[in-house]
């Protein structure tokens, strides 16, 4: 298992704040970004899946452990679902909690991309 670190996506407004996890694979977990203080969030993922699932997860912890099962929750869409996908696709993230981090299970050969964007702040 490996920690993906997130990079800044350039955006031309002030009131947008976009990062991106390139290239998870099977096990790994993006680095955890804050991302409470935005209040439309959206998330969008693409990529060679290979039969792996790629969750949005998050965390309320003061510092969550990448790692620890137990510091994270999945994150539910607009819906109510539980934000995990087999396939490229997006969702409105429901919650709002404190940290953000995808993580990508099962699969052999994946390389999934997972984008983050967040307005409102």
């Amino acid at each position: 298992m490996a920690t993906i670190d997130h990079t800044p996506i350039k955006t031309n407004n002030s009131r947008v704040c976009a990062r991106a996890w390139i290239g998870l694979t099977n096990g790994d977990v993006g680095q955890k970004f804050p991302f409470s203080w935005y209040s439309d969030k959206t998330a969008q993922v693409e990529g060679d899946f290979a039969g792996a699932g790629v969750s949005l997860r998050g965390s309320c912890k003061e510092a969550p452990d990448e790692a620890t099962a137990d510091d994270w929750f999945v994150i539910n869409d607009a819906q109510g679902l539980p934000i995990t996908k087999t396939s490229s696709g997006a969702a409105i993230l429901l919650e709002s909690p404190l940290w953000v981090s995808p993580i990508v299970s099962a699969g052999s050969g994946a390389s999934i991309n997972v984008y983050l964007n967040g307005t409102g702040a």
